[in-house]
């Protein structure tokens, strides 16, 4: 089987075919006068980005530095001992 090698304008214009028909199913309209769609696409893959690096801080964090051995807790969250209850 030979490689498929393709051009970087084949790409482009498969990028370019795909935003028009999601323009067409979105905004029920293939003319591409704007792109709001584009700045909503940055934004997702923005907010992907942010929540990994916290799930990878968050990790790391464990990781490093583990919590103590959870032991009985003295008090209650109300405020008073466990054995006035």
């Amino acid at each position: 089987m030979g490689l498929r090698l393709t051009t970087k304008v084949q790409v482009s214009g498969w990028r370019f075919l795909l935003r028009r028909l999601e323009h067409a199913i979105v905004r029920r309209d293939t003319r591409m006068f704007d792109d709001p769609l584009q700045f909503y696409s940055r934004s997702v893959g923005l907010g992907i980005v942010i929540a990994v690096l916290i799930l990878l801080g968050a990790g790391l964090l464990a990781f490093f530095k583990p919590q103590e051995s959870s032991a009985p807790a003295a008090f209650s969250p109300t405020g008073r001992p466990t054995s006035c209850m």
